[in-house]
Formats: C-alpha cells, structure tokens, sequence
C-alpha cells in the first residue's frame, strides 16, 4: 500500500496579529503538525502541549487588555484528503472555558473551516470524559436514495469527540462552518442552500449562505452531524430575474420563509397584513412559535398566524 507521507509543518508558537477591527480582537495563530495517508484520505494533525499552553497565557493577556481572543490553527490538508482531524490536548479546552471568552478558529486546508464560540467550547469542556479533543470534518456521499431525491451534491459529517465520547450538541453555544463551494452552470447563488440530516433522517433547512467573495457555503449550528449542500430554486411567473427585488424573493423562498400566493405567483405588489408580516419576521429569524401560548389579543384567532403573534 501506499505509505502515509508526512506534511513538513511542525507547529509553530502562535503570534500575536492585530485585526482591521478597530484593535478589539487578537489573533493567536499557529500551524499544526500534520500527517496524511493518501490511502485513505485521512489527514490528522496535533499541535503541542507548550504551544496549547502559549495560546491560553496569550489569549489570557489579550483580554486583560481588553480585547477579544481568537485562537486561530492552521492544518495543511492536500487535495488527496477526504477526511481532517485535529486533536487538542484537553488542557487547552479546559483552560480557555474557564479562564476566558475566546474563540478557536480550525482551518482545514481545501477541506472547510470551523470556529468555536465561547460556549460551544464550554460545552465541550464539560464532556465528562477527560480525553484529548478531537475536531473532525469529512467529505462524505449521499445515499442513492439521497442522491435520488437531491441529485449528487456535497456532504459534511462534522464531528467532535472527548476521548472515546461523541460530542453532538453544544449547550447553547454555536458553531459557524464555512466549506468551499463552487457554483455549478446555471446555478442561482441565492438558491444555495444547506440541510441538515436530523435523527429520523430527514431534512432540516439551515440558514446558510453562498458567499461569493470567499467561494464559500457558510452557515452556523448548534449541533454536529452530517450537512448537505443543496440547491432549492423557486421561481414565480411573475417575478421577473431583472426585477430589484428577484434575488430577495429566491433568497427567501429558498429557505421557505416565504411562499407565493399560488404555486406560480408571488403578487410582488401586493399588500401584507400585520399577521403576515409577523410570520415572515419571524421566520427569517428562525424563530419558532410556541406551540401554546396563553396570552395573545382577542383579535389574533385561531389560524396560522396566531402562535406566531403570541410568541
């Protein structure tokens, strides 16, 4: 078989970088040690004790300045990996989550990028197996069924694993993914979107975004598992593509936060009541009603705007 070959990127101290801004935030950055198997598509990277410890007696100075701490690592994926993962020495986890607000960033060469909020690393901290820390993503397949219903489009299985415990939610912390994406012919940048593959195995809508500077699908979660990026385009007869307000609608029906008025027409022109738009605020927010509510106005009714006032 084909020998694993070695990326020749020792880790490096981190180094203190002021951002663009205003001086608030503080970027710590180093560049892991990694090792990829072309056999098997797997990249694995570590950064060392010293250097974890580095970034928490820095990130612990930016704050006592007043600033904002990222811990950004750098892991050199090739073009060969199919799967990247960082262990961090769970000390690191444990120190910043109590003795900091800061931000880990986790960038995967070619493969996508991950960033930890304060509580989503708080969380983690308090998995009860003390194990190192491992961060993983891997470019995964749909099954034919999934390829039957949403044709060949890509997959990430995120994944973060405490010793031999598997960490799948994040105590209300949040977690913001961004994965390289290039449109395909024809494609609308306004229709792509993101799924996520719940427990039953169906489809949730995730409100992620085409961003065209980075060449990137960005979207945040609170939970790990696989995620599909997706195409959804919605199209209204009397929507035209030049109209101001055409990437809005497609945006928004996209992600099922709008609807047309029949299954062809939007009716652009039209005049919205109070209780339409509070369905449409609501929903471009991700808000979801509360299914029982025991104040509301006496005018509100019992229709599919009521919940969504009372909440």
């Amino acid at each position: 078989s084909t020998p694993s070959t070695t990326t020749p990127t020792p880790s490096a101290s981190p180094q203190l970088v002021a951002t663009a801004t205003a001086g608030s935030t503080v970027n710590l950055s180093a560049t892991a040690a990694t090792k990829t198997d072309k056999t098997t598509g797997v990249t694995t990277a570590t950064i060392t004790k010293e250097t974890a410890a580095e970034f928490v007696s820095l990130a612990k100075k930016a704050e006592a300045d007043g600033k904002k701490a990222v811990l950004e690592i750098s892991v050199a994926a090739t073009s060969d990996t199919q799967t990247a993962e960082l262990t961090l020495p769970r000390s690191i986890i444990n120190e910043l989550a109590a003795g900091t607000k800061a931000e880990i960033t986790i960038d995967y060469e070619n493969v996508g990028t991950i960033t930890f909020d304060a509580k989503s690393l708080a969380s983690i901290s308090a998995a009860s197996d003390a194990g190192d820390i491992i961060i993983r993503i891997a470019k995964v397949s749909l099954t034919a069924e999934g390829k039957a219903v949403l044709g060949d489009r890509p997959v990430y299985d995120l994944s973060v694993i405490a010793g031999e415990s598997t960490i799948s939610t994040f105590g209300g912390g949040s977690v913001r993914v961004s994965v390289p994406y290039v449109l395909q012919a024809g494609e609308r940048s306004d229709a792509v979107i993101v799924y996520h593959i719940n427990s039953t195995g169906s489809l949730d809508n995730v409100r992620g975004n085409y961003n065209a500077a980075k060449g990137t699908v960005d979207f945040v979660t609170t939970h790990f598992s696989q995620y599909i990026i997706g195409y959804n385009q919605v199209s209204f007869a009397d929507v035209p593509d030049a109209s101001w307000y055409s990437h809005a609608v497609g945006f928004l029906a996209a992600r099922s936060i709008t609807s047309g008025t029949d299954a062809e027409h939007y009716s652009p022109n039209a005049a919205i009541t109070r209780g339409q738009f509070i369905v449409l605020l609501l929903k471009a927010y991700d808000i979801t009603p509360d299914a029982i509510a025991a104040d509301n106005f006496a005018d509100a009714g019992n229709t599919y705007f009521t919940n969504y006032i009372a909440t």
